[in-house]
């Protein structure tokens, strides 16, 4: 629909001058059209010669030339016309965003591993993969702490480490309302979680997402209460979320890994866990 209104001559005409409201929403127009295309060329290739300051980049950014619009018609005594299409089309923006519905982003936890490893490794720290957790907890909390980069763009990169990286800097260039959260799959302990908000940091991401663990199999259900106990006794982390924490549990894994009737019993159980 968006695609066939920016394919109409007439949605380009030339507005006068002496419409003034015409104007503004001019401007809306081809930042709303600049948003779409940079995001559809993001999404294909990863790249875009449209510059981030000719788009919009959230929700309050669209809002702003349409709320004055509405309270300049409100100031002129033209409150009909302001409560009539203009106002639907304010709460449709606040409900919907510039996205229409946000979508969460999953890679399984092994996966950062995978880029960790290749970064320590690339560092000379040795491997990541085989360090013990509380190792890989102290590594990545020092450098959450820090602000040094980790790595530069000669970081050598598997196919698998790239897609990663790819996915984590797409993040970084699109609208940030256009994400909800950060699912991590096979999650089995704290580094996982604070694996993303590592990786986040270092690829620019500017409003980060939410990380979710998702405790699929039955060892990692049974261990999981302990693991977001030892999560949330990390002072850095617990900041960060600000008392709200979500986490998922896998249906599908745990009754592949245990069997239907054992996998439902754990999933009962780690949901009443506190």
């Amino acid at each position: 629909m968006l695609t066939l209104l920016f394919l109409n001559a007439e949605f380009w005409k030339q507005v006068p001058c002496s419409e003034p409201y015409r104007v503004i929403l001019s401007d809306v127009r081809d930042k709303l059209y600049s948003t779409h295309e940079r995001s559809h060329h993001l999404l294909a290739s990863g790249f875009s010669e449209i510059p981030e300051e000719a788009t919009f980049t959230d929700v309050e950014q669209f809002l702003e030339p349409l709320e004055l619009c509405y309270r300049s018609l409100c100031a002129c005594g033209d409150r009909s016309v302001a409560d009539g299409s203009l106002l639907d089309f304010l709460r449709q923006v606040s409900t919907f965003g510039l996205s229409l519905i946000k979508l969460d982003i999953r890679h399984e936890s092994d996966r950062h591993t995978d880029v960790l490893d290749a970064i320590t490794e690339y560092l000379g720290l040795g491997s990541y993969r085989e360090w013990p957790e509380e190792k890989r907890q102290e590594w990545l909390l020092s450098k959450l702490n820090g602000k040094r980069p980790l790595f530069g763009p000669d970081l050598p990169k598997s196919e698998v480490i790239a897609d990663v990286l790819d996915t984590f800097h797409v993040l970084a260039e699109l609208p940030s309302d256009s994400f909800g959260a950060y699912v991590i799959s096979m999650a089995t302990a704290p580094s996982d979680v604070l694996a993303v908000e590592l990786l986040q940091r270092e690829c620019h991401v500017k409003k980060p997402l939410r990380g979710v663990p998702l405790f699929g199999k039955l060892a990692d259900l049974e261990a999981a209460p302990a693991a977001l106990a030892r999560l949330f006794s990390v002072e850095w982390y617990r900041n960060r979320i600000n008392g709200k924490q979500e986490v998922m549990i896998g249906y599908s894994d745990s009754g592949k890994d245990a069997g239907r009737f054992s996998a439902a019993w754990q999933l009962y159980k780690a949901r009443g866990a506190h």
